[in-house]
């Protein structure tokens, strides 16, 4: 018995020595319009506070006006005809509460109303459609909840509700400029562009001639068709045709054998797709894109060149070939025109080439790879 009473003294200071740690300070305003300090916690019921414990004693929620803890102030509000404190958030004509996780909306047309959450990666996002229902008469803070309809945050709930209580209320229901925009946008649009460019391609001729990797530039003028789509809530993806001439440039390697003379000269016509991050800036629009097509050749000549009498000398001409290449580029608004500034990769691409005579026939390859740097003036 001894034992058991020793426990259950041990128990009980324990239990009391741990709740004064957890209690903390705070003051009560009491409906009798007096006030107390007291160290105390906070009792729940399911997300609601339903009473003050302090120490020994529980003090209901029915002789309570509000709590002030710190700088936090806990305000009584009616749920189902019963009286719970609520964390004050934003106080107006709208107001913004919490309870033990939950937030709220208090307005005096729709009372007081929890707003939906999921968790995602352990934060709150809020359901936009319980915030419209409170906001829509202000044009202000519709156009908030518009811009953060997908991904709203306690902190963008707590601009919102500041934005409405500032606001110059409507007596009708406002519709978000964000939302009148996309409703005047067209389906899609075309547009012509003229284009120039300088292609820098490193050329590998080892199939060839026993020699080292070169390069050469070449500049290109062509044209470019672009269709821009409207698919996308935000930014955009854009198809393209485009068709390029690289001018005629030659190289000339010599060897102990023979000498390489070349010219490279070939018409580019290429299909793209381009996701273009159009809500990022008004005047710079990047994008990134992939396209595919063929490299028609434009009389493209290898000539393997015998440097005596005693081995025979090669002619090739150009084949075509398909293509593909990645690019980046940005388009540019200068003055309500719109420039295309474009990068494209161009990976490792085998060129055929052929040589022979009517009794026998040649087959090899080159490669090429580099980038081509375009400017594009749209219409």
């Amino acid at each position: 018995m001894k034992k058991l009473a020793t426990l259950i003294i041990v128990f009980t200071i324990f239990s009391i020595s741990s709740f004064a740690q957890r209690s903390k300070e705070m003051t009560i305003y009491k409906s009798d319009q007096t006030q107390i300090q007291v160290k105390g916690n906070f009792e729940y019921e399911n997300d609601y506070i339903n009473a003050v414990r302090s120490e020994n004693i529980t003090i209901k929620i029915e002789s309570i006006d509000k709590v002030v803890l710190g700088s936090d102030v806990f305000v009584v509000k009616n749920v189902e005809d019963k009286k719970y404190l609520f964390q004050e958030i934003e106080k107006g004509i709208l107001s913004l509460y919490k309870g033990k996780s939950n937030y709220y909306l208090e307005n005096e047309k729709h009372g007081l109303r929890k707003v939906p959450e999921r968790d995602i990666t352990g934060s709150k996002i809020f359901n936009s459609g319980t915030v419209s229902l409170f906001i829509n008469n202000c044009k202000s803070a519709v156009n908030l909840l518009s811009n953060k309809a997908s991904s709203l945050t306690v902190q963008n709930l707590k601009e919102i509700v500041k934005s409405y209580n500032s606001c110059d209320l409507q007596s009708d229901v406002q519709i978000s400029d964000k939302v009148i925009e996309e409703s005047l946008r067209k389906d899609g649009k075309l547009k012509f562009g003229l284009t120039a460019g300088f292609l820098h391609l490193n050329t590998d001729y080892s199939n060839v001639l026993d020699t080292d990797e070169t390069n050469i530039g070449l500049f290109t003028v062509g044209a470019k068709l672009y269709f821009q789509t409207n698919w996308l809530k935000k930014n955009r993806i854009d198809f393209n045709f485009s068709v390029d001439y690289a001018l005629s440039a030659e190289q000339q390697i010599e060897s102990n054998l023979f000498t390489l003379q070349s010219k490279t000269s070939f018409v580019n016509a290429m299909f793209g797709a381009n996701y273009v991050l159009s809500d990022l800036n008004s005047m710079f629009k990047p994008y990134f894109g992939v396209s595919a097509g063929f490299l028609f050749d434009a009389g493209s000549e290898v000539n393997l060149i015998a440097n005596s009498s005693a081995s025979p000398s090669l002619y090739y001409e150009g084949i075509s070939q398909i293509a593909y290449n990645l690019n980046v580029g940005t388009v540019i608004e200068v003055f309500n025109n719109e420039i295309d500034f474009l990068i494209a990769y161009q990976p490792k691409l085998n060129m055929p080439i052929e040589a022979g005579t009517e009794l026998i026939s040649l087959d090899t390859h080159y490669e090429i790879s580099g980038l081509n740097f375009r400017l594009t003036y749209m219409f």
